[in-house]
């Protein structure tokens, strides 16, 4: 999912003017939910061979979502093994390792970081300026703002999205034009609109959010909850409540999950009826298995709990990684409520 490359899911945003801050306290529905699940050591274990394994898969795409993982956990002492990846072969997992030096934030990784400004791949160069500013100097910004006006799409794509994530609402204007701009590819546009969403910017809820909650296409719908998760106001929350009741099952997964990033528990009963009914380790993992997978963690009940003990057991990595990752989200005592490094 989650989850972070050069190419992968887009989440975004609303914001009303007038808005409050959506609090995080829990709901009626969450207290009402099975008490909150511990973590035995051996699960968190299990969880955290997984993930070290995984950082040097042969399969850069399994290295890559545990970077997310270490990010999303903040599992700093493998954050060395996470820089060793800074040299990757391959751009996406260079992309990411980058960006979890930033976001960790890693200190000891901002040298090797440095080096990657030079890299010859422009989307490197934008991981690294974003790296380096989160580390403390805020010089390199403009190298990510210049990548909002690139001809390359999936540079452009990249820089909007890491706009919204440096956290300054005084670049609104370059998404705003970005949106506006012709020559931009609908993934920059997503990309924009889920930063506007980061930035609270008051244009997101109405114009950019609400229109995709009501699109007849799934993967709309599910950028849009992802949105409106990132806005954080009572009325986005109150939004994606309704998608509960959405007719595609992955869509009301995603929404049962980025409710409980923001605090409120009440899509549990849809995800235990979907685990209920899944084949525990019997099949590959697709988006609805991800979503429920990483639901658990983020809710932390009893009743979702004792479904990770197979699925960290699964024969696909996949499976085993999200597994893991909800293992660690409750073994770290509170639910995890970021998006990882949230790179695409």
């Amino acid at each position: 999912m989650n989850h972070r490359l050069l190419l992968g899911m887009i989440a975004l945003l609303p914001a009303f003017l007038g808005c409050q801050t959506l609090q995080t306290t829990p709901s009626k529905s969450a207290e009402a939910a099975p008490v909150q699940a511990s973590i035995t050591p051996q699960l968190k274990e299990a969880a955290v061979e997984i993930i070290r394994k995984g950082l040097q898969d042969q399969n850069g795409y399994i290295r890559n979502a545990c970077i997310e993982v270490v990010v999303t956990t903040h599992q700093e002492e493998m954050m060395t093994l996470v820089t060793r990846l800074l040299r990757d072969s391959l751009v996406p997992v260079r992309f990411s390792a980058a960006l979890a030096v930033g976001d960790m934030p890693y200190r000891p990784g901002r040298a090797a970081v440095e080096t990657l400004l030079a890299d010859p791949n422009p989307n490197i160069q934008l991981a690294a300026a974003y790296s380096l500013v989160k580390l403390g100097n805020p010089q390199h910004q403009e190298i990510v703002l210049r990548g909002a006006q690139s001809p390359d799409p999936t540079v452009r794509s990249n820089a909007a999205l890491l706009i919204g994530k440096l956290g300054n609402p005084a670049n609104r204007g370059v998404l705003h034009q970005l949106l506006q701009d012709l020559e931009s590819s609908d993934k920059a546009r997503l990309a924009a609109v889920e930063s506007l969403a980061m930035l609270k910017d008051p244009t997101a809820y109405k114009n950019r959010l609400w229109p995709l909650l009501i699109s007849k296409h799934p993967d709309d719908r599910i950028i849009g909850i992802r949105g409106m998760a990132e806005l954080g106001t009572s009325e986005s929350r109150d939004a994606i409540l309704t998608m509960l009741g959405d007719d595609m099952v992955e869509v009301r997964l995603c929404a049962a999950e980025q409710l409980a990033r923001i605090g409120e528990k009440s899509g549990r009963d849809e995800v235990l009826r979907y685990l209920s009914r899944a084949p525990a380790v019997g099949t590959e993992v697709d988006i609805a298995d991800t979503f429920a997978t990483l639901a658990i963690g983020r809710i932390g009940s009893a009743d979702l709990v004792s479904y990770l003990p197979k699925r960290l057991q699964s024969p696909y990595p996949l499976q085993q990684i999200y597994a893991a990752q909800a293992v660690l989200m409750l073994s770290a005592g509170k639910p995890a409520t970021g998006s990882g490094t949230g790179a695409r």
